[in-house]
């Protein structure tokens, strides 16, 4: 027998609106950053990913991606560098993973407990599937050849990091940087398409200062979720906000701003270690804010 709510449930129901990045079936591999996952289908196979940001907030987000999908999965992630040396690398690897300031090993200010700490973790880094590209130049074709050898040699689940779209050479030039990042991102996706790997690239803003470099803006990042670009990650820090309050705080956040071509789009914020870029797991100090998908 039949509610006489019956038919109002139904058109409640027929009326939802789902979106696909709020799916409990992840298409991709969790970043290990819980707030982000909510919003993000996952480092999906196949699809291309920008996280934008001045280089100690970007760099800090996929630290941490990094080693949660190489330390807790079977998973090989090739990081595609230019200048990067291995030691460098390994480096910001030990202290993001065990929380120790990036500064302590350079200065010889370890303590005991620390060193311990770091040796632990060299132990667990070395038998991940963790491996650092380095190169003297990004040419695209050289990029994309390496790619295709690594699909077809490595036969576990790939991950790929392009560290920073700007480094990356096409042998021609463009007008205007929208373009660059027009045919970077599409020439990146089908890379990405052929091998049914996930890529994600990095691209660098610069600081204020330096403004004589040709970058692009947010909102214009975001206004490229109609090419080929999956979903993009904007992040920056609030000692970055000018608010006198913010650059009092003991514990600085990254401001995240995250949008996916299904239409979502998502603020929120994690907290972080400005010395050693990890990122704490805990709940956002602020509620995430949504806006409507369009």
């Amino acid at each position: 027998m039949k509610s006489q709510l019956s038919d109002a449930l139904s058109g409640v129901l027929d009326k939802i609106k789902c979106n696909p990045s709020l799916s409990d079936n992840k298409t991709g591999l969790s970043t290990g950053i819980e707030v982000l996952d909510v919003y993000f289908r996952g480092i999906t196979p196949g699809e291309v990913t920008v996280i934008s940001g001045q280089r100690r907030h970007q760099f800090s987000l996929i630290l941490n991606i990094i080693l949660n999908i190489g330390l807790n999965t079977d998973t090989s992630i090739y990081y595609f560098s230019l200048g990067l040396t291995k030691e460098n690398f390994a480096l910001k690897l030990l202290c993001c993973h065990t929380d120790v300031s990036m500064q302590k090993p350079y200065t010889g200010m370890c303590s005991n407990l620390e060193l311990e700490a770091l040796t632990k973790s060299a132990r667990t880094i070395e038998t991940s599937g963790i491996k650092l590209q380095a190169t003297d130049e990004l040419a695209i074709q050289n990029l994309r050849d390496t790619i295709i050898d690594i699909d077809k040699n490595d036969k576990k689940t790939k991950f790929i990091v392009v560290d920073f779209m700007q480094n990356i050479n096409f042998n021609r030039d463009f007008s205007t940087e929208h373009l660059f990042m027009v045919h970077s991102i599409e020439t990146i996706k089908d890379i990405a398409k052929d091998t049914n790997m996930p890529i994600v690239a990095l691209y660098y803003e610069y600081e204020k200062e330096m403004s004589g470099q040709s970058q692009i803006s947010g909102d214009d990042l975001v206004n490229l979720m109609h090419t080929d670009l999956d979903a993009l990650i904007l992040v920056n820090d609030t000692m970055s906000s000018g608010s006198s309050e913010d650059q009092d705080s003991d514990d600085p956040y990254l401001k995240i701003f995250f949008a996916d071509k299904y239409g979502m789009r998502a603020d929120f914020i994690i907290q972080y270690s400005p010395h050693s870029l990890k990122t704490v797991n805990k709940p956002s100090i602020e509620a995430p804010k949504l806006y409507e998908p369009g």
